[in-house]
């Protein structure tokens, strides 16, 4: 028999069966993407996990499983502690800012009137104010804190799974490693290694710069003798875990009301929002930047914007972890491994 027939079937074959299994694995990944992403919640937290409990043991001397239940217990009272003391005015101020909200948006809709153009593009859309006005402006936010058996169900698949991974994650990495061939494992080991490193580094610099943008808020809307400064501090800090978009998305409620008390005051509050991000972006950004890889600001837009589009909120949330997780990984297993290799030194010039 003609060997190149057999040949030519042979590759027209491998190249169905590997077309066949992307369909597939994009029809799973697809029909299964809150699970995967509420896993890989669960894999984020592991790292901060284990992170925590290693320093906590090396300090106290304790072994690995003890480390973390003492990160664990550690972690519980400091929220309790946090909880006590500030609950009771956040929420309070939460509240009023939900209720100030719609007024807000009325007397904005007022003084643009002034305006002839603004004036007929209103007039144009019919409804649509008072449709903006009956909207709960913290629906979103008070969805977080709302006790639904959703939300329970997540938190608690992406505890067990952080929890589970955190007390022992050599286990569940060797078994990983395991499915590569003998010559790759070492190598998948250290890419491995390096990913959660970059990741871990990526979190600690977003938790600094949340901390950073939500007492910097505060502290200045209370300078200014804004209301309510402790909620939108509150806001401004936990949005800023979403680069690029959050910050814009934290200005608006307090731009809102500052509006209610005169363009002045929404002048220098657009001010300090600006002058708080470019801080961050000159102090804590490039920190994070020489741990981690850096990731240009229209990628991670189009990825949080298309990511938002396929499975919503959850997507744009981990939009900027699953991005730098991906950059990773080309640079390790192709640029590295692919592109470069085996070449000994640069190249000239």
């Amino acid at each position: 028999m003609d060997p190149l027939p057999v040949s030519f079937t042979r590759k027209v074959l491998i190249a169905s069966a590997i077309s066949l299994a992307v369909v597939l694995g994009v029809w799973f990944l697809f029909h299964t993407a809150q699970i995967v992403l509420l896993f890989y919640v669960g894999v984020l937290l592991a790292l901060v996990l284990h992170a925590g409990a290693g320093v906590l043991g090396r300090y106290l001397r304790i072994p690995g499983v003890w480390s973390l239940v003492a990160f664990l217990l550690l972690l519980v009272a400091a929220f309790w502690l946090v909880g006590r003391l500030l609950a009771p005015p956040v929420a309070d101020q939460l509240n009023q800012l939900g209720d100030q909200l719609p007024e807000a948006v009325e007397r904005l809709e007022e003084r643009a009137r002034q305006y002839p153009l603004v004036r007929r593009a209103l007039d144009q859309l019919p409804g649509a104010v008072e449709t903006v006005q009956q909207t709960d402006w913290l629906a979103g936010v008070r969805g977080l804190f709302s006790v639904t058996a959703a939300v329970l169900t997540g938190v608690a698949v992406f505890l067990a799974v952080g929890i589970y991974l955190a007390a022992d994650p050599a286990a569940y990495t060797h078994v990983l490693v395991q499915l590569f061939p003998v010559a790759r494992r070492r190598r998948i080991a250290a890419v491995l290694e390096r990913l959660g490193h970059v990741l871990r580094m990526w979190l600690l610099g977003r938790a600094l710069g949340m901390t950073f943008v939500g007492m910097l808020t505060a502290i200045g809307l209370f300078a200014l003798d804004m209301p309510l400064a402790l909620a939108l501090g509150l806001i401004a800090g936990l949005l800023d875990f979403i680069p690029n978009i959050g910050p814009l998305l934290a200005a608006v409620p307090a731009l809102l009301i500052a509006l209610m008390e005169g363009p002045t005051l929404a002048l220098y509050v657009a001010a300090l929002y600006l002058g708080i991000q470019a801080l961050e972006g000159y102090l804590i950004v490039p920190l994070i930047e020489q741990k981690v890889v850096r990731i240009a600001p229209a990628l991670n837009v189009i990825g949080q914007i298309l990511l938002t589009v396929m499975f919503g909120f959850l997507g744009l949330l981990l939009a900027t972890p699953l991005i730098v997780m991906l950059m990773v990984l080309v640079q390790e297993l192709y640029i590295k491994d692919v592109l470069e290799a085996g070449r000994s030194r640069p190249e000239p010039g």
